[in-house]
């Protein structure tokens, strides 16, 4: 049987778990003040933090995170809830998604800009940053890029540029962040046929391009490429209209944009085709006549044009006359020769009109007489740049 203990040694059992509880007590405490160090950090950061699990349940939604997208910790309960509020056009939210799954597996940090729309409808350009850790949870750090102050003064400024250049361009000019219209001037909302209102902060590319251009777009947006290119506009009321667009990155108000220059090109378009029209009608007119019609460009000093009648009469290659005008000199009567080139050379000066007769002599030996009328062609400067004529066989008639 076990021996009662001594008043000493239950003073001394006592004290010992007097002991344990002390230990135990001090190292809550030390837990409850890394616990306050970590919420003090979090709700004092400098940007929104956003934690969430590998189901999306958010964990962490600190204070400056519900000031950048004027929701409440409890109005996002999951990331689910937080695309479909701050990413309300449908277009540019599947886009959030994609780039979502695209990196959903990837432990390095990665950073993206994208422009949420916060309580109340205010759209603001942030920067996301975010890891994942092994345990399945996200990190996210999210900046409004510019801070209130500062982004009121330099939007003042940019505004007054963007609308002083804008207004005075004859092309409809936009300033966009992947798709989404930022900035527009008063030509291209003419042109489209849109009221600002609707375009301005959501994805404008399926509304103002035409469906089989709407992939071209993405893709030269995507490619961020600075040259020109064509594709079809879509009006408001559905009128397609082709359009050439000249992108370009800039950074604006602190973040990677493009700005784009779109010009109509209805009236040029219009006037190729009218041209190309009457390009027709003349090579059906000049290829059914008998008289030989040419056009020489007195600069490069090469013969651009010679209707087939030169093969009829002439009885040389039209092939051989495009590649050496020189052969023009060497079907020439030898006798006629001088004056046949000294009268083709006096039009520059004159301008010629004059009519000059001349024999020539075809590969057969046959001697022809033609009549060679000529006129200058000049610049915006009067400086001649084309010779053009009709020449005729008149050998019956002599």
């Amino acid at each position: 049987m076990k021996a009662k203990p001594t008043r000493k040694e239950l003073e001394a059992k006592i004290k010992e778990l007097e002991a344990q509880v002390a230990r135990s007590k001090a190292a809550d405490g030390a837990e409850d003040e890394c616990s306050q160090f970590y919420n003090i950090c979090i709700e004092t950061a400098p940007y929104g933090i956003m934690v969430h699990d590998e189901k999306g349940r958010i964990l962490i939604f600190n204070s400056p995170l519900e000031k950048i997208s004027g929701y409440r910790r409890k109005e996002i309960p999951d990331v689910k809830t937080w695309i479909k509020k701050l990413y309300p056009d449908e277009e540019y939210r599947q886009l959030v998604i994609e780039e979502r799954r695209r990196a959903g597996s990837e432990k390095t940090p990665r950073e993206k800009e994208a422009i949420i729309t916060a309580k109340g409808g205010k759209k603001q350009l942030c920067r996301f940053s975010s890891i994942l850790l092994d345990s399945g949870i996200r990190i996210v750090f999210i900046k409004d890029i510019i801070e209130h102050q500062q982004m009121e003064e330099l939007l003042q400024e940019s505004e007054d540029r963007f609308r002083l250049l804008s207004e005075a361009a004859f092309e409809a000019i936009t300033i966009h962040k992947d798709g989404v219209l930022l900035k527009a001037n008063d030509q291209f909302f003419d042109m489209f046929g849109y009221r600002p209102s609707e375009l301005l902060g959501k994805q404008a590319i399926s509304l103002i391009f035409a469906k089989p251009s709407v992939s071209l777009v993405r893709k030269m947006i995507k490619s961020e490429a600075s040259r020109s290119y064509e594709a079809m506009g879509r009006k408001k009321d559905g009128t397609i209209f082709p359009i050439i667009i000249q992108a370009k990155p800039i950074k604006f108000q602190g973040s990677e944009v493009s700005v784009s220059a779109i010009r109509d090109l209805s009236d040029q378009k219009y006037a190729e085709s009218a041209l190309l029209e009457s390009q027709e009608r003349f090579r059906e007119l000049a290829e059914n006549i008998h008289e030989v019609f040419w056009l020489f460009d007195w600069i490069e000093q090469k013969v651009i044009y010679v209707s087939p009648a030169y093969e009829d009469i002439w009885g040389r290659s039209v092939k051989d006359l495009y590649n050496n005008y020189e052969e023009w000199g060497k079907s020439i009567y030898s006798d006629d020769l001088a004056y046949a080139e000294e009268s083709f050379a006096k039009i520059e000066h004159t301008g010629g009109g004059e009519t000059r007769e001349y024999r020539i002599v075809r590969p057969d030996g046959a001697v022809r007489w033609v009549s060679d009328r000529g006129f200058a062609i000049t610049d915006q400067n009067g400086e001649v740049t084309r010779i053009a004529g009709i020449a005729e066989d008149i050998t019956e008639r002599r």
